[in-house]
């Protein structure tokens, strides 16, 4: 009896095994807002190109990371995955503090940029 537990436990994992080197941290960011007029009205529903870029710097400054995309837009309301489409460099480690900046169809870019923040249970990786 005990010989059979043991061979299951050694069995499930090597079963597992190959899994457990595979999980990782995501290299993507959620990003959702509100697109609206210099009165505050939503704008129009419908696609919009969003330029995305990342920076080390509140102001100025080149971008360390761009992305270029469509994106819904529904009331006002639009929501995105950063890295999904120009994937982050192995460069970008997220150990510092970097800005989002978003440019829409072409306008001047958006002010002031958007300081990255963390998430309340990304803490608990510190200890991990």
């Amino acid at each position: 009896m005990k010989t059979r537990f043991l061979t299951f436990i050694v069995m499930l994992t090597l079963i597992a095994l190959p899994f457990i080197g595979q999980a990782q941290i995501p290299r993507t960011l959620s990003y959702q807002g509100v697109l609206s007029d210099t009165d505050d009205n939503p704008k129009p529903d419908g696609l919009y190109k969003f330029t995305f870029s990342l920076y080390d710097v509140s102001t100025g400054g080149a971008a360390i990371w761009t992305e270029t995309k469509k994106v819904d837009v529904t009331r006002g309301l639009f929501h995105t995955v950063l890295g999904d489409e120009e994937p982050f460099g192995a460069s970008l480690e997220f150990d510092e503090p970097y800005w989002l900046g978003i440019l829409v169809a072409g306008e001047p870019e958006l002010s002031p940029r958007i300081p990255l923040t963390s998430v309340v249970y990304s803490f608990n990786s510190l200890r991990a």
